[in-house]
Formats: structure tokens, C-alpha cells, sequence
């Protein structure tokens, strides 16, 4: 039997002809109605969070889990993509990130989060960048149904700063070539702009 509380709250939603959010979960993009998923958010305190470049452990050095996404030193933008009639499942979905500092680097990761283990679908690491400013990830299709998130970990952040993103499907972004440590070394996998 429900407790009082409840059936006098039910009772004030009928009385006053409250509704609840139909849905509450994330946003969906379907690729006509909606396309882009636009957030912003500010990183405001000073962060360094040193990567190692090679593998193995380094004394203190952070790595990205890949399993978490936790504030500060990480944002998530969750959504789930249901493609509407007339949009192929196998239509590719970017996501593009852009801040305002020279000194900042950040990590972009498109995430499934659909189960208690996440998985890294794509991912930009701006560490070998200099002076970037924004980061792109693109893939060419994700699982209708399937819950995911953009996650974006700072790596470095010197000064406060406001980062812009947007995930699109149809994918609109594409990536750049990423430079590496040295002018004659370049990533296939590029990614920063």
C-alpha cells in the first residue's frame, strides 16, 4: 500500500492538473526534427592532470578510465539517438568541442553508457596539440536505442574557461589533421582543429 505521502502528493498532482515530464531521460536526436544537441559549460577553477604518453603507471600521473565522468575534471552531455523515418540507422554523429583558451587541453570521448560498463566509441586526446582549441570526434553510425554521452576530461586548464560543444546526426563536423609532438610526426587518427 503506498505510503500517505504519496497518495497526498498524487492527489495534489490531480488537483491542480500538474503533469510529469513525459520523458525524462536524455535528449534524442532522430536526424530531421532534431539534429544537434548544443551544450555549454565553464570550467572555473585551475586544473593540471598530467597523462602519461606511454603505458604503464607513472607517480603522479592521472589516466582517463574511460569509465567514469566525474565533475570537475570531467563533463558529460548525455543523449540516445532514434532515427526518424526515412533516416538510415547507419548515419554517421559528430560531436565538436571548442574553447576559448590556448593554454587549455582537453579530452573528447563519445561514450556508450547503455550498460554499468561504458565503452569508448571514439575519442580525441588533445595533449599532443599546441594552441589547439577544439576537438572533434566522428563515427559513422551508433545503435538506435543505445544510451550515450559526450564526455569531455580536462587535462589542463590554466585560467578559467567556457567550453562549447555540439553533437549532430547527421554528423556535420569532420576531423582535422592532428599535429604531433614534432613537425615531422602527424596521427592518422587526427582529430584537433
Amino acid at each position: 500500500m503506498p505510503s500517505p505521502r504519496v497518495l497526498a502528493a498524487a492527489a495534489l498532482l490531480a488537483v491542480t492538473g500538474a503533469t510529469l515530464p513525459a520523458h525524462a531521460g536524455p535528449p534524442v536526436l532522430d536526424g530531421k526534427a532534431k539534429k544537434a544537441l548544443p551544450f555549454t559549460f565553464a570550467v572555473s577553477d585551475p586544473q593540471a592532470h598530467p597523462v602519461a604518453e606511454t603505458a604503464g603507471d607513472v607517480d603522479g600521473v592521472d589516466s582517463a578510465d574511460g569509465t567514469s565522468c566525474v565533475k570537475p575534471r570531467c563533463f558529460a552531455v548525455p543523449f540516445s539517438v532514434k532515427p526518424a523515418k526515412g533516416v538510415a540507422e547507419k548515419t554517421p554523429l559528430s560531436i565538436r568541442v571548442e574553447w576559448t583558451s590556448r593554454t587549455t587541453r582537453l579530452w573528447l570521448e563519445l561514450v556508450d553508457v547503455t550498460s554499468a560498463s561504458p565503452t569508448i566509441r571514439g575519442e580525441c586526446y588533445s595533449f599532443y596539440v599546441t594552441n589547439g582549441t577544439a576537438a572533434t570526434v566522428r563515427v559513422n553510425s551508433v545503435k538506435p536505442g543505445r544510451k550515450y554521452a559526450a564526455w569531455v576530461y580536462v587535462q589542463q586548464a590554466v585560467a578559467p574557461d567556457t567550453v562549447k560543444g555540439t553533437v549532430t546526426f547527421p554528423a556535420t563536423a569532420t576531423v582535422a589533421d592532428n599535429p604531433g609532438p614534432s613537425p615531422t610526426e602527424l596521427f592518422a587518427n587526427g582529430c584537433n582543429a
